[in-house]
């Protein structure tokens, strides 16, 4: 499970859950590599990425970009998503 300030994720899930009297929220947050560059965004919240040189890196600069992004859409006046992704499964292809 990964944590950033006010909001709640997991890489496996995104649902409401609560956390000592308040709501926090889990999205869902998708990790990629290719090459020397590692990207990460969240389905349920379009716009939402990151680009690092390694996983660590990515991990950390969404955990910085999702309190940011939810920030911006409030003060906007847009609509914060509720999560709709569930998790991810791996698929062995031959």
């Amino acid at each position: 499970m990964l944590r950033c300030p006010g909001v709640r994720w997991l890489l496996s899930g995104g649902r409401p859950a609560f956390r000592k009297g308040r709501t926090v929220t889990e999205y869902v947050v998708v990790i990629e590599h290719e090459g020397d560059s590692w990207g990460a965004y969240v389905p349920d919240l379009p716009g939402c990425v990151a680009v690092g040189g390694s996983r660590q890196e990515v991990v950390a600069l969404i955990s910085e970009a999702i309190p940011l992004h939810i920030e911006s859409l409030r003060e906007h006046g847009d609509a914060v998503a509720v999560p709709m992704a569930t998790g991810s499964t791996k698929v062995a292809v031959p």
